[in-house]
């Protein structure tokens, strides 16, 4: 009966089936899918690098031979008194200097000087002078701040950069491939 079995065609048939099956199978399994190759920081994930950098040759700092203003002005006024005779108004004007550069305890620069003088004579002959000196006066320079061979080379800049990397973006399929290509 089993040779009867054999010779229906519907054996043939399903024999058929079976062969194309196991040659589609036989196919499948020489090819895979293929994938999108990407660079992407979110699918792939990254590697940190730290880079250093020199944005700057020099550091920040003051420039002592660039004065852009003064953190004190005043106009110092001041009469002598009366006093004999054997001195003038330059005299006078200097020890006024000296005393607000005593009193300020710095340099100070000084301009727009004004000075004069008045004199009496008293009933014997005897002349007496009376001095006036008007002078601006400037102290406390402000310089300019800036990027400058006096304040040393600026150290690098380290900074850690996320690089993103390379990889098969697995959940997009852009087609099939044979397994050996």
């Amino acid at each position: 009966m089993t040779n009867r079995l054999k010779d229906h065609p519907s054996f043939t048939i399903v024999g058929a089936v079976a062969a194309v099956a196991a040659v589609v199978v036989a196919l499948l399994s020489l090819i895979e899918p293929a994938y999108a190759l990407v660079t992407d920081l979110e699918v792939c994930g990254y590697t940190e690098i730290t880079e250093v950098t020199y944005p700057h040759k020099w550091n920040e700092c003051e420039n002592p031979n660039k004065i852009i203003g003064y953190r004190f002005s005043e106009t110092v006024t001041q009469n002598s008194g009366w006093v004999d005779g054997g001195h003038d108004q330059n005299w006078h004007c200097t020890n006024v200097k000296r005393e607000k550069e005593r009193a300020v305890s710095e340099s100070i620069v000084w301009s727009n000087q004004r000075s004069s003088e008045q004199h009496r004579k008293d009933i014997a002959g005897h002349v007496t002078y009376k001095y006036h000196c008007s002078i601006d006066a400037k102290w406390g320079p402000i310089y300019q701040v800036e990027r400058w061979e006096g304040c040393g080379e600026a150290p690098p800049v380290s900074t850690t950069v996320k690089k993103p990397k390379t990889c098969f973006d697995k959940t997009k399929r852009i087609g099939w491939k044979w397994k050996w290509q």
